[in-house]
């Protein structure tokens, strides 16, 4: 079971592995659910990774497994146990979860749960102040990590941390050559990868295929269904110094997203300025090419079956200057709204998942940098936030 697919493991695999393997730094079996699942699942994660199966008498003495006896079925079982890991552990774990029938006993489940050596390790419970790691013993399976073991897990991250710098710095040259020549044009990008991307999550064949698959209209305006090839990765670009847009997608994850900031009129304007109106950038632009970008991402996640940490960056750049329409309904601030400092960014972490669940929130919140950066406080920016993904069809009204 150690390397087979749970989603392919059937219960005679649980019977196997339950009469071959006794419990030890990989293996653990538990009668009962656990209470602290949350320190079990991490000290695998910061060790080798492992199976916890949960339903099994044992025998300590000779380490052995008596029976598979199950516990009492009920409904979350599953959620629970990936909750409790996503809330209890930082950075999150996400286990594989599995439950199967106990056969001949009623309303009796073994449930299976697969945890992987994590990159990410160091993990920590109990407010971001505990290490554990598994040990070879029966009557003591975990303990505290020392400083020295602690140590090797965060060098461990050092050559993925590096490798996302190059990835995002390869993109941002890319984009930059193209947008060579362009001047003052203030511009918008956006990054999004894995915290840290220490293997490709899909073939290059795969990943061009996949962006071959994506039909127009299924995200407005994306733009790569026919993308060029570049190292380790597609890229699509089109569009001139008014209107230049720029896609890059790499087998490791990288989303980059790069648009040209939309200037527009508004109804509204100061007086005295009919012989020359003033243009500003659009907060409506802002936040579509964030959710755009958010939702390309959660297409390409799902068809890796990546599920986890993410980081996000936005740049707005060359916005010295310039003047920003935050909701055209209502009479703007024009003197106000005005950005001093020529770039803004903000930047998160969050979980796949939240791509789904918390778009609204997500957008939200990095986009309070920019509009801080505009001197535009908004008293709740969520609601129009939101309005703006419903719109775009990026969030479903309630």
């Amino acid at each position: 079971m150690f390397n087979k697919p749970l989603f392919k493991i059937e219960y005679s695999d649980v019977e196997v592995f339950c009469n071959t393997f006794g419990e030890g730094v990989r293996v653990e079996y538990k009668s009962e659910m656990i209470e602290n699942i949350p320190k079990t699942i991490s000290a695998f994660a910061n060790t080798l990774g492992g199976i916890i199966i949960i339903g099994v008498e044992t025998d300590k003495v000779q380490n052995k497994v008596i029976a598979i006896n199950g516990i009492d079925t009920r409904a979350g079982i599953e959620e629970s146990i990936i909750n409790s890991s996503l809330q209890g552990i930082y950075p999150s774990v996400i286990p594989e979860v599995k439950i199967f029938e106990v056969p001949g006993k009623k309303d009796k489940i073994a449930v299976v749960i697969k945890v992987h050596e994590s990159i990410e390790a160091p993990h920590a419970i109990q407010n971001s102040t505990r290490v554990y790691i598994r040990t070879g013993s029966v009557s003591e399976p975990y303990e505290l990590a020392e400083i020295s073991r602690i140590e090797y897990m965060l060098k461990r991250r050092e050559k993925p941390e590096k490798l996302k710098d190059e990835l995002k710095a390869a993109a941002l040259n890319r984009t930059e050559r193209f947008l060579r020549g362009f001047g003052t044009t203030p511009y918008f990008y956006i990054s999004i990868l894995p915290v840290f991307p220490y293997q490709p999550l899909i073939s290059l064949d795969e990943l061009y295929s996949f962006c071959r698959g994506i039909r127009y209209g299924a995200i407005e305006n994306l733009y790569i269904d026919d993308p060029d090839r570049i190292m380790e990765g597609v890229c699509r670009f089109h569009g001139n110094q008014e209107d230049f847009l720029y896609r890059e997608i790499n087998h490791y994850g990288l989303i980059f997203v790069c648009e040209t900031l939309q200037k527009v009129e508004s109804r509204w304007q100061p007086v005295g300025t009919e012989k020359d109106k003033r243009l500003y950038v659009n907060f409506v632009h802002f936040v579509n090419i964030f959710g755009r970008a958010l939702k390309l991402a959660q297409m390409l996640y799902d068809n890796c079956g990546y599920f986890g940490n993410l980081e996000v960056k936005i740049d707005a750049k060359n916005i010295g200057n310039e003047y920003l329409l935050y909701n055209e309904e209502s009479f703007p601030q024009y003197d106000g709204f005005k950005a001093i400092d020529n770039s803004a960014s903000a930047s998160a972490t969050i979980m796949t998942e939240d791509i789904n669940s918390k778009l609204t929130d997500i957008v939200t919140s990095l986009m309070r940098n920019i509009l801080w950066v505009f001197n535009c406080q908004t008293p709740n920016p969520q609601n129009r936030v939101r309005n703006i993904l419903i719109a775009t069809r990026l969030v479903e009204k309630e």
